[in-house]
């Protein structure tokens, strides 16, 4: 699945177009405080993170779900070894999970080596 940040079109559909503006609502709507930069930043790039606090903001003063910021549709994620990574610790029991990365991911492989037993990544 690929997924498409559009918070910026989202809100545009809404008749909100300057982050000023944005920020302004977000303040007297829920006293939340966020920069005009930071807006700017949001309506113009993909975050690499987002603080749920800064969502439920946006959710709150605009009528949004979390879900209405990005467009998900067919095609591969940018990196299967993101994917891979999650299969994985959804996989094994927390007790079992490694601090550092299986050198398999690493390589690019999507599925477990058969020949290394979990019990290994204690």
């Amino acid at each position: 699945m690929s997924v498409k940040w559009i918070l910026r079109e989202v809100l545009a559909q809404r008749g909100f177009t300057t982050a000023s503006e944005i920020s302004r609502i977000i303040q007297e709507r829920t006293r939340y405080s966020i920069s005009t930069q930071a807006v700017c930043d949001l309506l113009n790039d993909e975050p690499k993170m987002l603080r749920i606090e800064t969502a439920q903001a946006l959710c709150d003063a605009f009528g949004l779900q979390v879900g209405e910021f990005f467009d998900v549709g067919p095609g591969p994620p940018a990196s299967w070894k993101y994917v891979s990574l999650l299969a994985v610790n959804l996989y094994i029991s927390p007790k079992r999970r490694r601090t550092s990365h299986p050198s398999f991911l690493l390589q690019g492989s999507s599925t477990l080596p058969s020949n290394e037993p979990l019990t290994q990544w204690r």
